[in-house]
């Protein structure tokens, strides 16, 4: 073992080093491993790629894929002039805005990324009309090593004397809570490690505050238990955080029924008398709720249950004691009921909303009672519960015609029962997303005045459509496509093809400036509402989960032909994108029917299903995909592993795979093994790329250069793969 392990090594890092020198990516290694699943053997021949922040040979493969790529892209013709366009379509925007709160006391919190800046950082004004004042600048905590830092989340006092925020470094997501003082911007020293996506409520005294902590690994525990075993605890400001006491944990409870391997969290909500114990199964939309009054609140609570999974909540909304429930029990598009809790118990449950052909899709509290959205498509409505038992849901009219977004029970950014109205965002396909916030005393949408409008915040040339496709069995796919009025459909443009599919999210409409650098190439832009997702509501979500998931990329492929059919897309520049969970959408969409593709991308992709469950991401997705350890789910999971299904000698498309090096829900080495098998599968002698940035990770906190060059990366590829003159190599053999 000692004499081979040396001798394996020089000869895969010659091979690498040959490849590289004649101007091809380095072929991997093929150190096969089978492993059996219910009578079914499976070969895996890039296992050791798994092993890629440890083992010294997986590290240079893939840094000498990363290298190749990097040279082959910047190498096209049109590449600087590419970047530069996009770089100016970026800077055009004044500012992007993220986040906003609105205190009671007319505070207002929000992120902001200005013009020409890098980085998300943390404003506050004393009112909306006040000077703006900085109070994070995640820039300073970069100095200290070169790492860029993201503003993961933030969580203001209910006076706005303190924030809270999560910051993380090159995209890891992996937190630590930091302190500020408003008034002073003085930071606090204590500092909180392992909260990750951590779920943060202030207590009424503006001293004490909820949060949830990942457990800390010990030496050989294995990756999959990150998120198993999460607590939920107090801290008081500029105190000791190992001393804080644990609020909720598995078993830590006799009245919360909390596993191991579920998430459970506390939530105070500003003005609410209630507190309330989340529980819930990670990307599970469905929540088990207890409610305790607020002071009554501590280690050892009595907590009263309010639903359970059965019941199919998945957001709760306040008016005084009466709780609203938002479910999609026996309503796949969602209803919502009413029940009365007081002294412990709750009144039997009174339907408000029923259900009806809108998709209700949110709702949360305010002063003046509960807002809830509903969806017609891609089109959205906002409605308002008085708390009158008599008044009917009222619509409140939009300032334009678009999707309205609110946050929910485990982030109250849009919700504040001290406060009338709510906070929204606004945007459609068309114009660029602006935030609102809704008056009800006027009965007016007022514009906060944080964003002024760019110069190509809204193209009067570009136009939005949204058509149906019938699928392989004859149910219609909502497809939603942008271009130029100055597009024909007469077969000779390219066309992106985007899709996600999962955990009942919608591919919601949305506008960025940096979408004209496509469309100004003669690009059409299309968003297959597949199943697996949330357009229909519910049963659209179950109709692409685990057994049913194959209708996800087979709804994908029916988009693609009908676009090819209905002359937006030539025959041959037809490309297909998907990210994260949609890598199953746009890696099965390509195995199955590669034929149909000039080209893909599969960015942060889940690619290989099978293994996924050995990464720390990989047991809060079982809800969704399934587990090896079940038969007939293990059977689903293979039918959805792309890594499974890359067939030698098959004439692939070009394919460019992108991942950030620290992705902490979808580990790199998926793409690296999928890049891999279909370097050594193709026939086509279309390019296999493997795009690597090594100081970011899921997209999540990516500064403005990151995201540039993701984009100009992946556009120049498509546009080389589609024909576009100026995107040509001029290298013979390239």
């Amino acid at each position: 073992m000692n004499l081979r392990f040396p001798l394996f090594c020089f000869i895969s890092l010659a091979t690498l080093a040959l490849s590289y020198a004649n101007n091809a990516p380095p072929k991997a290694a093929v150190h096969e491993v089978e492993d059996g699943f219910w009578g079914t053997k499976i070969k895996d021949p890039y296992r050791w790629l798994e092993n890629v922040e440890h083992d010294p040979e997986a590290q240079q493969w893939v840094k000498a894929q990363a290298d190749y790529t990097a040279k082959t892209l910047t190498s096209l013709p049109g590449y600087q002039k590419l970047k530069a366009f996009i770089t100016e379509l970026a800077d055009s925007e004044p500012a992007k805005i993220a986040r906003p709160r609105m205190l009671a006391n007319g505070k207002l919190f929000y992120l902001k990324t200005a013009a020409r800046q890098n980085t998300a950082k943390l404003y506050f004004r004393e009112s909306t009309s006040a000077d703006e004042v900085l109070l994070v600048d995640p820039d300073q905590f970069a100095k200290q090593d070169g790492k860029p830092r993201a503003i993961n989340f933030y969580e203001p006092s209910w006076d706005g004397s303190h924030v809270v925020y999560g910051i993380s470094a090159s995209g890891s997501e992996d937190a630590s809570i930091r302190i500020i003082a408003t008034a002073t911007r003085q930071e606090s020293n204590d500092v909180i490690p392992r909260c990750e996506d951590s779920s943060v409520s202030w207590l009424p005294d503006g001293r004490h505050f909820i949060y949830t902590q990942l457990q800390e690994l010990k030496p050989g525990q294995p990756p999959s238990d990150k998120y198993m075993n999460i607590t939920t605890r107090l801290h008081e400001v500029d105190s000791n955080p190992e001393n804080d006491p644990v609020y909720l944990a598995s078993g830590s409870n006799p009245t919360v029924q909390l596993a191991p391997q579920q998430a459970g969290a506390i939530v105070v909500l500003p003005g609410c008398e209630f507190c309330f114990a989340v529980v819930n199964n990670f990307v599970a939309n469905e929540l088990r709720l207890y409610a305790a009054p607020l002071q009554e609140l501590g280690p050892k609570t009595k907590w009263t249950a309010l639903c359970d999974f059965d019941d199919q909540v998945t957001s709760i909304g306040f008016i005084g004691a009466n709780f609203y429930f938002l479910t999609h029990k026996d309503a796949p598009k969602f209803k919502i009921i009413a029940r009365t809790f007081s002294d412990g118990h709750l009144s039997p449950e009174k339907e408000v909303v029923p259900e009806s052909g809108q998709v209700i899709r949110q709702i949360v509290s305010a002063k003046d009672g509960v807002y809830y959205t509903a969806s017609d498509g891609a089109t959205c409505h906002l409605y308002r519960i008085s708390g009158s038992d008599s008044a009917k849901p009222a619509e409140i009219k939009l300032p334009y015609p678009g999707w309205v977004s609110l946050f929910d029970l485990l982030d109250q950014s849009s919700g504040n029962l001290q406060a009338p109205g709510i906070l929204l965002n606004l945007t459609s396909w068309i114009r660029a997303s602006a935030f609102y916030k809704y008056d009800p005393d006027r009965a007016e949408m007022v514009r906060l005045p944080l964003q002024p409008d760019g110069p190509y915040d809204q193209p009067q040339d570009l136009i939005a459509e949204e058509v149906r496709v019938k699928s392989y069995d004859g149910t219609e796919i909502p497809l939603s496509v942008q271009g130029l009025k100055a597009f024909k459909k007469d077969g000779t443009h390219p066309v992106l093809l985007s899709g996600y599919g999962a955990y009942g999210i919608v591919d919601e409409p949305y506008y960025f400036p940096t979408q004209l650098a496509a469309l100004e190439h003669g690009m059409w832009l299309a968003t297959a509402h597949v199943r697996g997702g949330g357009i229909e509501g519910d049963s659209w979500h179950r109709a692409g989960m685990k057994a049913t998931k194959p209708n996800t990329w087979k709804d994908f492929i029916a988009c693609g032909e009908y676009l090819i059919q209905n002359g937006y897309a030539a025959k041959d520049k037809l490309a297909g994108i998907g990210g994260s969970a949609g890598g199953i959408l746009i890696g099965r969409a390509v195995t199955e029917r590669p034929d149909l593709f000039a080209a893909a991308c599969p960015i942060v992709g889940a690619l290989d299903m099978l293994r996924s469950e050995n990464t720390p991401n990989g047991p809060p997705n079982i809800p969704e995909f399934g587990t090896v350890k079940i038969k007939n789910e293990f059977e689903s999971l293979l039918a959805m592993s792309t890594y499974e299904h890359i067939i030698p000698g098959t004439r692939y498309p070009a394919l460019l795979f992108y991942h950030g090096f620290n992705d902490p829900r979808v580990p790199v080495w998926m793409s690296a093994k999928a890049a891999a098998r279909f370097q050594a599968a193709t026939s086509s002698g279309k390019p296999v790329l493997l795009d690597v940035d090594y100081e970011s990770g899921h997209g999540i906190g990516s500064t403005q250069a990151q995201l540039i060059r993701r984009r100009t990366d992946v556009l120049a590829f498509l546009l080389w793969q589609v024909g576009d003159p100026n995107f040509q190599p001029t290298t013979p053999g390239s």
